[in-house]
């Protein structure tokens, strides 16, 4: 069996989580009685998710220059690839989505697929928001911090 590098399970992790939150947001839409999105609710949930990935493609830039002398880079590396791969599926499933809702479709893909939207545009969101905290603590009173 082929050994997973840092890296790698770093991505597996962070995909891993976004599964489980899913899963859990699934479970909640679904107690609650939800009912499916609309194709145009869709759209503007992927317009914003790709606005907020890329705000976090610049944001894990940052970190990365300054991630690399921590004992567990290629790992946080890897789980910030996964959660940022995940938001890009989650638009695409977005978009996708609406493409469903728009030809009249209306099914349970349309709940589990929201479920999974609504995780990864949130954790994007969620990273983007907290760069300011991060950037604090990383940058530290080191001269010449940006």
């Amino acid at each position: 069996m082929p050994r997973v590098d840092e890296i790698e399970r770093g991505l597996l992790e962070g995909l891993g989580i976004l599964a489980a939150v899913s899963i859990s947001v699934f479970s909640f839409l679904y107690a609650l009685g939800v009912p499916n999105p609309s194709a145009d609710l869709l759209e503007g949930i992927a317009t914003l998710g790709t606005g907020l990935l890329l705000a976090y493609v610049v944001e894990i830039s940052w970190f990365a220059g300054r991630m690399r002398s921590e004992s567990d880079y290629e790992k946080r590396l890897g789980t910030f690839l996964g959660l940022g791969t995940a938001g890009l599926a989650g638009i695409v499933v977005a978009l996708l989505l609406a493409s469903h809702r728009a030809a009249g479709h209306s099914n349970l893909l349309d709940s589990i697929g929201l479920a999974w939207v609504i995780a990864s545009v949130t954790t994007l969101g969620g990273m983007v928001i907290m760069q300011p905290l991060l950037v604090h603590e990383w940058s530290g009173n080191q001269p010449g911090s940006d």
